[in-house]
């Protein structure tokens, strides 16, 4: 619905969606520097099975509507796991 109003508006579905793609992987692309500075030493293990199975979870929680619920999926699990390891 909101595809077709936005076309009868004048706006290129094709383009909008380039932009959108290129958004998300600055996006990315600045989390990820983030997430290097934070580490300050990035190896293949930084990146265990368990945190690719909390990224999965808060999707699933959160829902793939939403930008809100993945984070708040998120945050509660990485709560959870780390009272879980104290």
């Amino acid at each position: 619905m909101t595809e077709i109003a936005a076309e009868a508006t004048g706006i290129s579905k094709p383009r909008m969606l380039i932009a959108i793609f290129l958004f998300a992987g600055a996006l990315a692309a600045i989390a990820g520097g983030l997430f290097a500075s934070l580490q300050t030493y990035i190896t293949p293990d930084a990146f265990t099975f368990d945190l690719s199975i909390l990224f999965f979870i808060a999707i699933l929680i959160g829902g793939r509507g939403s930008i809100l619920g993945p984070m708040l999926a998120g945050l509660s699990g990485e709560n959870y796991a780390y009272l879980n390891h104290s």
